[in-house]
């Protein structure tokens, strides 16, 4: 609907700054149930452009060095992307300080 009354590139850069709130909201809330931290906005955002980077350069490569299907492109890109994204917020961005702790006490 946003495309309409401005341009498809301002409602795409809408959608994906509303997106990323709200999956940064929902990570942090229910999936990792980690408390507010400052860090784990700017962690959660570093993690956020270097998927993007990832999913420019596996769509740049299955293009055009490996001459996949246009249309199969983007699921490859997901299958590269998905977990890639998920470690990095389980492993880095979400990681409990108790889990810092634990570790250090053993």
């Amino acid at each position: 609907m946003l495309y309409k009354v401005t341009s498809p590139t301002f409602a795409m850069a809408i959608g994906y700054g509303t997106t990323s709130i709200i999956s940064l909201t929902i990570n942090q809330k229910w999936v990792f149930k980690a408390n507010h931290d400052w860090m784990i906005v700017v962690k959660y955002y570093l993690t956020y452009l270097l998927t993007w980077t990832l999913s420019i350069l596996v769509t740049e490569v299955a293009s055009n060095y490996f001459h996949f299907i246009e249309s199969i492109i983007p699921l490859i890109t997901l299958l590269v992307t998905t977990p890639t994204n998920f470690l990095l917020s389980k492993y880095w961005v979400f990681r409990k300080t108790e889990l810092k702790e634990a570790s250090a006490n053993e």
